[in-house]
This record gives structure tokens, sequence and C-alpha cells, in this order.
């Protein structure tokens, strides 16, 4: 293991460029959309039925219907797979390059480890401290009002507008125009994770950190977000929730998930939920609202407390049914971004007083779930019974870790991959699905620095775990 740790160590300076240069040449994180015309091989006919007969929008509607005969593709050609996540092209006709602040949130985790890396010299850390100021900047920029249980919460969408970055010309341009997914709804993934990173730059502005910052500034950053995260989110979660005193069943479901408990992910414009609630989501729902729970007060209510053990059930349930191994179970993810995050989120519950982890979880529902996770990190993340690709290994690296069950057999097989498929290149790794879409066709979402910094979250895991068991 020592040898192979020493090799992913050497790895993270060039990483670090990798992601520096990504934001230097961009002034953002870019995001790609693979438009797959093949389909998602999961939807079937009956799920078409039933998004063709939902409220969604008449456009999307339409070009789901019309890209529908192109699934014929899945016949005579397959999709370029290298691993359990697929590989995602960057260039070409049918990609589309775009701003994402869901992406935004895995970059602000690896750059805050940077941040507090004290190998690295003082103007390093300066110069990612910048980064991370500019990125909760523009995030605060596009923040949009939405109003409901008499609360006027502030939420984001997953491309506003005016941070498409798009060519209006731009083959990418016109295929969102005409698909109808450039009026996208503001959802709970991005806000979610959004109010946690907000949560974490308070914190650390409180803490007298970004100290070259002008005092100014820092004020101004403190007073914005502290107009924002004192608002009783869960009332929002609550609002959006599928419970059996309220909306218990989504009246669009392409996928095989019981929503009861669930938060449905485009947040509701009028009347009720539409969509049915993914894994993925809930977690990071779920892991934010642990993070902020001084901020809302969440066990001193009762009714708090009810709406976050819905979720604890919600997925609970799913995963006991062994749904969140298969494609079935995820409107936008798949089952290894589902250990990912709940492996950060397992980190946040241990952080817990007892007391609290006692009212909020006393079935231990979230330990069982760990218990299914590890063994899907096992089974179908091991090497040695599957091919992975550099980002599932770095997830399962990382989600092991982070879940406190380290085999090092597997270890040291995940941290091989991560070694001997770098590149000494422009873009060390290539891009591979961070994310996708079903609808209107099968849409995957990634890039090349994504990659570079999941990675380098993996390696970073690796090194501190090491040393503490040394």
């Amino acid at each position: 293991m020592n040898e192979s740790l020493q090799r992913a160590i050497a790895l993270k300076p060039r990483l670090r460029q990798v992601i520096y240069n990504e934001w230097i040449s961009f002034g953002f994180f870019p995001c790609y959309a693979s438009v797959q015309l093949r389909g998602d091989p999961t939807l079937n006919l009956s799920d078409l039925g039933n998004f063709l007969l939902s409220r969604s929008d008449p456009l999307v509607r339409l070009s789901t219907l019309l890209l529908w005969p192109f699934r014929l593709l899945q016949f005579v050609s397959k999709p370029n797979r290298d691993g359990v996540s697929f590989h995602i092209p960057t260039s070409g006709k049918r990609v589309i390059r775009f701003h994402t602040f869901f992406t935004d949130f895995y970059f602000y985790s690896t750059i805050r480890r940077m941040v507090q890396d004290q190998s690295l010299s003082q103007e390093e850390r300066e110069k990612w401290e910048q980064i991370l100021s500019e990125m909760v900047e523009l995030a605060l920029k596009n923040q949009i009002v939405y109003e409901a249980e008499g609360e006027a919460f502030r939420v984001f969408q997953f491309f506003p507008k005016s941070e498409l970055h798009c060519d209006a010309l731009s083959a990418g341009a016109l295929f969102l125009r005409l698909s109808g997914l450039a009026q996208i709804d503001s959802d709970a993934d991005d806000t979610f994770v959004l109010l946690e990173m907000f949560s974490d730059f308070l914190e650390l502005l409180q803490a007298d950190g970004l100290s070259n910052m002008p005092e100014e500034w820092r004020q101004s950053m403190v007073t914005s977000l502290s107009a924002i995260l004192p608002l009783p989110y869960w009332k929002l979660v609550k609002y959006n929730q599928f419970r059996p005193n309220g909306e218990a069943i989504p009246r669009l479901n392409y996928t095989s998930i019981e929503p009861l408990g669930g938060m449905s992910t485009w947040f509701v414009r009028k009347g009720k939920s539409e969509d049915t609630p993914d894994l993925v989501v809930n977690v990071n729902v779920l892991r934010s609202m642990l993070v902020n729970r001084a901020h809302w007060g969440l066990f001193k209510s009762a009714e708090a407390l009810e709406t976050l053990q819905g979720i604890i059930a919600f997925l609970h349930h799913n995963v006991a049914s062994g749904l969140f191994r298969t494609d079935r179970g995820y409107s936008f993810y798949i089952a290894e971004f589902f250990c990912a995050m709940f492996a950060r989120l397992w980190q946040v519950l241990i952080s817990l007083d007892p007391m609290e982890r006692q009212r909020l979880d006393p079935e231990e529902k979230l330990a069982y779930i760990r218990t299914e996770v590890l063994s899907y990190l096992a089974q179908d993340l091991n090497p040695t019974f599957r091919t992975l690709n550099p980002l599932d290994a770095a997830l399962a690296l990382t989600s092991a870790i982070q879940l406190e069950q380290v085999d090092e057999v597997l270890a040291s097989q995940w941290v091989e991959i991560i070694c001997d498929r770098f590149k000494d290149q422009l873009y060390p790794y290539c891009a591979y699905e961070i994310f996708k879409g079903k609808i209107p066709t099968h849409m995957v979402y990634g890039s090349e620095a994504t990659t570079a910094a999941l990675v380098y979250d993996a390696i970073d895991e690796l090194e501190a775990y090491l040393s503490r068991v040394a």
C-alpha cells in the first residue's frame, strides 16, 4: 500500500494544476452533456406513456415523443463504456458545454481540502481561497425567491439562463431551446448542496479564514449568507415531500422507486409535486439539513424531526429492497454516486451528539444503509469482478474510507487503477458520468476536471486515513 500511496500522492500537484487551469480558462467549472439519441435503456413504453400524460412542460413531452424512435439505435450500437460510469465525450455535435451549480459543489469540496493543506504555500492557498470566494459569489447572484409555507426561500436552478455559457447559435443551445430544457425549474439538489456550501463558507469567514480578502467584502458576504441560512428550509422539504397525510404518490414516476417520505427533485410551482424522488438527491437534502441543523432548529421542532425521519425511512425502504443497486432506482444518478454521497452523509451523522443521533434515527436505519453500501462497494465495485475506470475507483475508495471500513486489498486495487490510468497530458483523465437525464432522451454529464477533482478527493482521503492508522 505504501508504494501505491506514494505514486498517488505524486499525482496531487498535477491534479491541482488541472483544476486551476480549468477555472482560469473559463471563469467557471464547465460541465459537459453528451446527448445519447439511443435513449436510456431502463426507460420503457409505460414510462413514456406516464410522462406524456403528466403535466410536465409540453415542449419537453413533445421532444421526448419525437426522439423515442431513435431508441432503435440500441440494437445496432453500444455505448462507449470502460467501467460502471459512462465515458463522456467533451467535444462534438451532440455535446453541450455549460455551467451547473451542482458540479460546483464537488469542486468546492475539493478546493476546501486544498485551503486546509498546510503543505501548500500561503500563496497557493490564497489562490484557492480566491476561487472559493468567486464560486460562492456567483451562486449568490443567481438566487431565486420561492414562496412556500409563508416563507420566501432562496432557491437555485440546475443551469440558470445567465450561466449557460452556450453560443446562442450553437447546436447545444438550439437543442436546449427545442427540447424545453432551457427553461428548467429550480430544484432541491442544487439548492441544498449550495446551502451546505454556504454554511461551510460562513463558518470559514466567522473563523477568520480568508484573511487575505478585504474586510468590507468579508462583512458583505457574512451579511448575505446570514440572510439566507436562518430560513427554516425544513418547511420547504416538507412542502415537497410525499407523505401519508399529504401528497403520497407522484404524478410522474419513470423509475421503480417507492416515493413515500422522499422529496421531489423539482420544486412545486403550482399545486402538487410531479416527479418521483431520486435517492441521491434525498441523500444530499438530508445531509444539508443535518449540516444546517443549528440554523434551522431541527432538533427543537417535532415537525422538523418528523420530516427528517421521513427521508430516512424513504432511503431505508429503497435500499432494503435492493433497488439502490439498479438503474431503475435513479432518475438522475447511478448507484456509485449514492454510495459516495451517503458516505459524506455518514461523516456528518457521526459528528452529531449521541442524543441527537438517537432522536434522529432510533431504529438505526442509516447504519443498515451503511452496511448495504459497503456490500455494494465490495461486490459491484470490486476490480476483481468487473472493469472500473478512474472515477469508479475514486468514488469507491473515498466511500470506503468515509464509511470507516477499508479493505486493504480492495483499496490497493482502486489506487492502482487511479495511478495506472493517469496520463501526463492536458487532462490526465477522461470525463465520466456524474449525473444523467432520461428525458427527453438519455443525457450524461461530466467533465475531465470533475474526474480530476474526485480523484484528488480520494487520494487526499487515503493519505489522511493512513496517517491516522499509522
